[in-house]
């Protein structure tokens, strides 16, 4: 490519020294002096074999199984901006503040640190299940240590002792 088919396609980059993507609207610097294309376009091109931006997704299933959605103004959602159906169906129906842990009564907040960072437990262990009467506030440390165990009891499906431990942590509170 010459030069002057270079200020025949983009003159308001010859006078600036470099050249912009090809992209119609979008004005980010090229990758290289031979490239056509912004860094943007460029690997969204060979991730996708097209240009075009993807419609932002719905609310759909992570790989851990919760509904989440991308809501970065919502107050529950997270710093990413991902919005999980629980946390949103718990702050909109138990409110922003003054919520203590189910399990061992510590004070949380929606936005804190590990020790008192506000978890939202599912009492039947149903990650699908986001019915208020079954999300409960807690804790960090007795989210995960019941998720372990439910993770245990699941693996000993078989054992009715368990079952019978299981049926009776579901129930109620430690």
């Amino acid at each position: 490519m010459t030069d002057q088919s270079i200020a025949d396609c983009h003159p308001e980059s010859v006078e600036r020294g470099w050249m912009t993507c090809k992209i119609p609207g979008c004005e980010t610097i090229v990758r290289s002096r031979w490239g056509t294309l912004c860094n943007k376009h460029y690997f969204r091109g060979r991730r996708t074999g097209s240009f075009e931006e993807r419609a932002k997704a719905g609310p759909g299933l992570n790989s851990r199984g919760y509904l989440v959605s991308q809501q970065k103004s919502h107050p529950a959602s997270s710093k990413s901006g991902h919005l999980y159906e629980h946390r949103k169906v718990f702050y909109e129906t138990r409110g922003p503040d003054g919520h203590s842990c189910f399990w061992c009564d510590i004070p949380l907040v929606w936005k804190g640190k590990s020790f008192d960072k506000l978890c939202i437990d599912h009492l039947n262990g149903d990650k699908a299940n986001n019915s208020p009467d079954n999300l409960v506030p807690s804790c960090h440390r007795c989210n995960i240590a019941r998720g372990c165990f439910f993770a245990w009891v699941i693996k000993h499906k078989d054992d009715p002792f368990l079952q019978k431990l299981f049926a009776k942590a579901v129930v109620c509170p430690m």
